[in-house]
């Protein structure tokens, strides 16, 4: 059998989502007829009907479907081969889609960005914000290369490394009966009303175990959208909610309506790390990026986080 070519198997994938000749090679700027002629030897090498065709519509075979999922492997895998032999002769460069949390992204990217762009100004990285568990089926999916994320990863196709842990901190208002104390135990908590973010973040589950153990009361109506979302309600009075200690130190300190006080009601941390596919190419650069980031963390926030 001779084996296809691999513009044959661009052009399977792209009239696949086309379904229509006539744009599928406007897309590939081909004409019509280069376009049906290498379809058809595809189909002659392969044995078998990819597509049925009338004189007005293209529709794909079962057989087909199947062979097009074969081919996006194969494309993708001879992607990743071309990038290894590019990347194993430069630095670290190019472009990284970055997806990071909003509950990490704008209180630690600004200690971080500056020194990767400092060691590499070659690399680009193309950053978009999305809870945790969007962010894990995107990085699957391949809209991501590289999560700086909660760990560890749930899905089992991917990889993680452990950066640091940092501990969570109690943000309440000066008119809340606990503002005079200097650090909160468990029984403190009891019967507070405590505001986190919605489902799908790490913050989220940590508040719900907190709250069950310590007699809390979880206010779900007024779930925040992000950490600041969640200090100006705890400004207002309308409850408690637990931060991260890097958080609190960039963003509550500096404030006087709020107070982020110390928590000794148990060993409750989050994690952060970095999370990415098993089979990319990149797992050099991440590691990398992932020193970079221990080490920026260290200088600022040494005595606040444990670096693993």
């Amino acid at each position: 059998m001779i084996r296809p070519s691999i513009r044959q198997l661009q052009y399977l994938v792209s009239l696949s989502e086309k379904l229509n000749f006539r744009q599928c090679a406007q897309d590939l700027n081909v004409t019509q007829p280069t376009l049906s002629g290498q379809i058809m030897e595809l189909e002659g090498r392969l044995g078998v009907e990819l597509f049925e065709r009338t004189n007005r519509t293209v529709k794909i075979t079962p057989i087909g479907e199947k062979m097009v999922e074969r081919a996006r492997v194969i494309l993708n895998d001879i992607d990743h081969l071309c990038e290894t032999a590019k990347l194993a002769s430069e630095s670290l460069g190019g472009i990284i889609h970055l997806g990071v949390p909003p509950s990490f992204g704008p209180y630690l990217l600004p200690f971080i960005i500056p020194r990767l762009h400092k060691d590499y100004p070659d690399l680009k990285l193309h950053i978009t914000e999305a809870p945790p568990r969007e962010l894990e089926i995107g990085l699957d999916q391949g809209k991501f290369d590289l999560l700086l994320s909660s760990t560890p990863a749930l899905l089992a196709e991917l990889s993680c490394m452990t950066l640091l842990e940092e501990p969570l901190m109690v943000g309440l208002s000066p008119e809340n009966e606990l503002y005079s104390k200097s650090t909160l135990v468990g029984k403190d908590l009891a019967g507070q009303k405590v505001m986190t973010l919605g489902i799908g973040h790490q913050l989220y589950e940590q508040a719900q175990v907190i709250s069950t153990q310590y007699g809390c009361q979880i206010m779900s109506e007024y779930e925040g959208t992000s950490l600041d979302a969640l200090k100006h309600m705890v400004v207002m009075n309308m409850g408690i909610s637990f931060f991260p200690a890097l958080y609190a130190i960039s963003d509550i300190e500096k404030d006087d309506d709020i107070v982020a006080l110390p928590f000794k009601g148990g060993t409750i941390k989050r994690s952060l790390g970095l999370i990415w596919r098993r089979s990319s190419p990149r797992i050099k650069d991440y590691h990398v990026i992932a020193d970079i980031i221990k080490s920026a963390v260290k200088e600022r926030f040494d005595d606040v986080v444990t670096i693993k």
